[in-house]
């Protein structure tokens, strides 16, 4: 799929396959299959709301479930890893994480220049804070 056509309300593949990794489990409309070394982008346009609950395609082994940031961002609020995005002025978004995985705590705030490259990133961020919060 061409880059330019990628919808931009889902994450990125590669961000994809880590929130798998780390446990991430929800129903999804759109997912990826890989077979063999080819990875084909994938999306239900048949919105059966009952199919749609039970399409978790995190559970198959050769399926990724692409969530869209909403359900991101729910997931790890679930975990109590809270994030904002803030615009504080022309060309410049900033998030902040807060935690009360163990007692409350403000892990990261960043500035970047775009909305989207903040969102992004503050993703990766939430990824990492959570694996190394849950390998203790």
């Amino acid at each position: 799929m061409k880059e330019n056509n990628y919808p931009n309300w889902l994450v990125r593949l590669n961000v994809a396959e880590k929130l798998k990794e780390i446990g991430l489990r929800v129903r999804t409309a759109d997912y990826y299959v890989v077979d063999g070394n080819r990875c084909s982008f994938r999306t239900d346009f048949d919105v059966d709301f009952d199919k749609l609950q039970r399409n978790n395609y995190n559970v198959y082994p050769n399926y990724v479930a692409i969530p869209n940031f909403t359900q991101v961002l729910a997931w790890f609020r679930g975990k109590k890893l809270f994030a904002t995005i803030d615009w504080v002025g022309v060309n410049e978004y900033v998030y902040n994480i807060k935690s009360t995985m163990s007692g409350f705590e403000s892990i990261e705030s960043k500035s970047l220049p775009t909305y989207e490259l903040c969102r992004d990133a503050l993703v990766d961020k939430l990824i990492e804070v959570y694996k190394e919060k849950t390998s203790k």
